[in-house]
């Protein structure tokens, strides 16, 4: 359901000279000795900002629970590690975390990595901006939708774990991770407009996950499995749609494949008696896109050259699914 969340507390001048002491360092180098004692669970940033110290931590609740699912019930758990945390650097104190961020995840299993691959391919294929999130494409294994509230990251776990020379954990073999990670901006809004303070357990919630999850992803990755064209027309042909919807739906999916989603924003076509008008409107785009998943197919088509096995059904199953 999660996968990290970054917390703080303010503190005060004389706190900061307490945890000095009771570590026997400089504050800069403080947090060296408190994460070794939490193995890689807690990554620690004490710094003053405007005159006023903070101490930040973000929490990686996979490493905490060393297993791949989260569940509701482990808030408990993970309430008892933040307050062994703040014990541990602060000693007797009543302070309580504010939420700052939170990474909401899901994995998908994708046991072939080219089949892996192809999949991240065609989802960099996808719109260049949705809402205020902008599509930044610049890495091999990993895709970014970026805003000042929410940013969608879409890797291949093995292989980012590959690339810091790190063990690859049993929960993380075969992965390609999906994440909405809600800052702190967006957690603000939620304060102002809904009254929902930014605390963990306000966030830790199934219901939740699925909203953000389905609300990010499924309108720029869309659902249906990815078939390739051959494949997709074939189901167009046998489905119940009228002929002049069919065509339409061809045609689109030929122009989504050779233009992108973006390019085809600025393709023109002449009607007879008219000027050059665009060929898709947002609507048109829309129930185009509508058809297809109410078919089970994906807009982003398969190359051919794509080196990978399809599955009986002819296609690479859509891996992303939120309920």
């Amino acid at each position: 359901m999660i996968h990290t969340a970054r917390l703080f507390v303010q503190l005060s001048d004389e706190e900061v000279v307490g945890v000095k002491r009771r570590f026997k360092e400089d504050i800069a180098l403080v947090h060296e000795i408190i994460d070794g004692q939490f193995e890689e669970v807690f990554d620690t940033d004490i710094t003053n900002k405007f005159g006023t110290w903070y101490l930040f931590t973000t929490i990686d609740v996979v490493q905490l629970l060393r297993r791949g699912i989260v569940l509701e019930n482990d808030l408990s758990t993970i309430q008892k590690a933040l307050d062994a945390y703040l014990y541990f650097v602060l000693g007797e104190n009543d302070k309580e975390f504010t939420l700052c961020r939170i990474d909401y995840r899901f994995d998908a299993v994708i046991a072939d990595a080219a089949e892996r691959q192809v999949v991240l391919d065609l989802l960099k294929k996808s719109i260049d901006r949705f809402g205020y999130k902008v599509k930044r494409n610049i890495y091999g294994t990993t895709l970014y939708y970026n805003s000042k509230s929410i940013v969608i990251c879409v890797y291949d776990k093995e292989a980012e774990r590959q690339d810091k020379c790190k063990v690859i954990k049993k929960y993380e073999k075969d992965v390609l991770r999906v994440e909405v990670r809600l800052l702190n901006r967006h957690l603000n809004y939620m304060k102002r407009h809904y009254r929902l303070d930014k605390k963990m357990g306000n966030y830790f919630n199934h219901d939740f996950w699925i909203k953000y999850m389905a609300n990010n992803i499924m309108p720029i990755f869309h659902s249906g499995n990815f078939y390739t064209k051959a494949e997709a027309f074939k189901i167009i042909k046998r489905s119940g749609l009228k002929e002049q919807e069919k065509t339409k739906v061809r045609k689109f999916l030929t122009d989504v494949m050779k233009l992108g989603f973006d390019g085809i924003k600025s393709l023109k076509r002449k009607k007879p008696g008219c000027k050059l008008k665009p060929a898709y409107s947002s609507y048109v785009i829309k129930e185009n896109i509508k058809r297809l998943e109410a078919l089970g197919i994906n807009p982003l088509l398969v190359e051919k050259n794509d080196e990978v096995i399809l599955s009986r059904d002819m296609c690479i199953r859509n891996p992303f699914y939120f309920g």
